[in-house]
């Protein structure tokens, strides 16, 4: 699956990286490795000053071909890591054909390889939570391109492993039938309307946003009417529909970038800029508060 959307997620991977540090256990930015199915598997961990035991955990996925290190860069949330007091890891994917990648499914014969990815995911919190005591229950994930694909394979399977999803310029491949998380699950939708990689009119492969955000909002018994809302952050223009009331809390929220391409969105809405925007959505969850 997914086959043909490879060269072009792969022209949009990050080139360049940063250093990575080592202060396993305290705070700081280091590699955590260990072996997952019989393969070596790492990720980047940034532990702030300010994280204690019992802090949440913050997954961010990078893009097709990408790094962890790479995205740490392009998608840094450090300041806000130091700021709210979460620790962040950026995990790396798995090489297919001398690409990085993530199988946004689960494992079988339509995934790009046998990776369990997900099995992965789940390994890598049981790890830092063992290494630095976070709270097992305030678990997110976000992620770009096919790291936001990761972010719904999570939602729809990770049963009992995170509380909240952001999707930026990822897609919800076409897997409805088997997703059927046992919580609901918030999300939130950030994609442009002229993205060329991961269309937001969808694919054959991939859901429409319109239709990704049905899903969401009948699995989370949402109210089916948004509340609507425009900003402008210079030239570029970012409506919002947000879904509220949802059980256990939940709600699904889309910002459509009016012209914006496949990207990690930088943009500020409503005047907050947008990793703010993202942890205020994901933070007040937990799975306690959605059972």
């Amino acid at each position: 699956m997914l086959s043909s959307l490879l060269p072009l997620l792969l022209a949009c991977a990050p080139e360049t990286e940063d250093s990575v540090l080592s202060f396993p256990g305290q705070p700081g930015l280091y590699e955590l490795s260990f072996d997952h199915d019989g393969e070596p598997r790492s990720s980047v961990v940034y532990v702030p000053e300010s994280a204690s035991p019992g802090s949440p955990l913050l997954l961010n996925f990078h893009g097709f071909g990408g790094t962890g290190r790479a995205h740490l860069l392009e998608a840094d949330l450090r300041e806000l890591a130091e700021r709210e007091g979460v620790v962040l890891a950026y995990p790396q994917g798995s090489d297919l054909e001398g690409s990085s990648h993530w199988n946004a499914a689960l494992p079988g014969p339509d995934n790009k390889s046998s990776a369990d990815d997900q099995g992965f995911v789940r390994a890598l919190v049981d790890n830092i939570q063992a290494e630095h005591g976070v709270d097992s229950e305030r678990v997110y994930a976000t992620g770009y391109s096919n790291g936001g694909m990761l972010s719904y394979a999570l939602a729809c399977h990770g049963q009992g492993l995170v509380a909240a999803v952001v999707a930026v310029s990822g897609a919800f491949i076409n897997q409805e039938e088997g997703c059927s998380p046992d919580l609901p699950v918030p999300v939130m939708v950030v994609h442009g309307t002229a993205d060329s990689v991961l269309p937001y009119q969808g694919s054959a492969e991939t859901l429409s946003v319109a239709e990704t955000l049905a899903f969401w909002v009948d699995h989370n018994e949402t109210s089916p009417t948004p509340e609507e809302s425009s900003t402008q952050d210079g030239d570029t223009r970012i409506e919002t529909l947000s879904y509220g009331q949802g059980r256990g809390g939940s709600a699904v929220v889309h910002h459509r970038v009016i012209g914006g391409g496949h990207t990690w969105f930088e943009v500020s809405i409503e005047g907050e800029e947008f990793h703010q925007v993202l942890w205020d959505f994901v933070s007040p969850h937990s799975l306690e508060s959605l059972r």
